[in-house]
């Protein structure tokens, strides 16, 4: 499944990191990871995928994969992808935070 974030990363930026808070676990199949992107590149704001599957307080998305900066305004992406459908997936939520300078 995948959600694009009502907010924007404006044109100039620099991102700095990605971290998930609030965690309620992806449950209904075998595994749920995460991926935060920009409709182009698909993992740009995390170092790899992120494990959403079970209830966690916080997770470190890593250093930025993609180019931290924005020449042009972004809408973040999150892409789920779970163990065998997403339609497996009978619960979860989460908040990501994205730290950038400007």
């Amino acid at each position: 499944g995948t959600l694009t974030l009502d907010g924007t990363i404006p044109a100039g930026a620099y991102v700095l990191r990605t971290v998930i808070v609030n965690v309620t676990g992806f449950t209904g199949d075998t595994s749920a990871v995460l991926i935060v992107g920009d409709g182009t590149d698909t993992d740009r704001y995390n170092t790899s995928t992120l494990n959403v599957f079970a209830d966690v307080a916080a997770i470190d998305g890593g250093a930025v994969s993609g180019t931290a900066v924005h020449t042009a305004s972004k809408q973040p992406v999150l892409t789920i992808t779970s163990g065998a459908d997403f339609t497996s997936v009978a619960a979860g939520a989460l908040t990501v935070k994205i730290f950038y300078l400007l």
